[in-house]
């Protein structure tokens, strides 16, 4: 009886990365960490991360157990082309059917085609994950599409990211709708982010958490660094 070597490769495993795109929570990367030793892997990538100080969380350090080298050796990036850097095969995780964009494949079909890249092909492998709050900017993309299209012309639609986009996430995205009716708001965490995209689309554009103080609203307004404010006014109003 023929016996089947299934021993793999432990350098290999040095060719496989992940990557994390905007994580809010500093535990959610201590745990990824975790869970990336427990399967073999050491290689972890972060993109604009809320938390910059990751590394030296108390709640990361809390959620990767046993996995603190992982934590510490994380790479951090401004953007995901710098986190793929390197990069000949990524696989992006998505939650739901698209109609465009990269084609599907099932986890069980994306681990052959990993394998096969590994064993025949240069150039690591890298599992994208993310961003958190609002997901890649292919799932934005279709998802502005897809409302567009079912909205009356005189409807106004927003693409609100909170905050959630990266750099270059929301130019993809501003590029990507620039022929649709939409308002672009709050697509980057800080002003200076949210400047640059401002620049390079002639979509409407809309701020509002990082219209922090009134220096700020100075700034932006004479900076022309968006179109409209949306601003929340807290407080509270006493019965009689």
């Amino acid at each position: 009886m023929a016996i089947e070597d299934r021993r793999v490769d432990v350098t290999a495993f040095d060719r496989v990365r992940f990557v994390l795109v905007a994580p809010s929570h500093p535990g959610n990367v201590g745990a990824a960490a975790r869970a990336i030793r427990t399967m073999g892997f050491s290689r972890l990538e972060v993109v604009a991360p809320r938390e910059p100080g990751f590394r030296q969380h108390d709640e990361a350090l809390a959620f990767a157990t046993h996995a603190a080298g992982v934590l510490q050796a994380a790479g951090l990036h401004a953007t995901l082309a710098q986190a793929l850097a390197g990069v000949r095969l990524s696989l992006a995780m998505t939650g739901y059917a698209r109609e465009f964009g990269p084609p599907l494949a099932d986890l069980r079909t994306a681990a052959v085609r990993v394998r096969a890249h590994i064993e025949l092909e240069p150039g690591d492998v890298a599992f994208v994950f993310g961003a958190e709050r609002n997901g890649l900017a292919n799932d934005d993309i279709e998802r502005i599409h897809a409302t567009r299209s079912i909205l009356k012309s005189s409807d106004l639609l927003v693409a609100d990211a909170n905050t959630g986009w990266t750099r270059d996430q929301a130019m993809r995205v501003a590029g990507a709708v620039a022929a649709l009716d939409v308002h672009i708001e709050q697509p980057c965490m800080t002003y200076e982010e949210c400047l640059s995209v401002r620049r390079r689309t002639s979509l409407p554009f809309i701020l509002d958490e990082v219209i922090d103080s009134p220096a700020t609203l100075v700034r932006g307004l004479a900076e022309d660094g968006m179109d409209v404010i949306n601003l929340s006014l807290g407080g509270s109003v006493e019965g009689p």
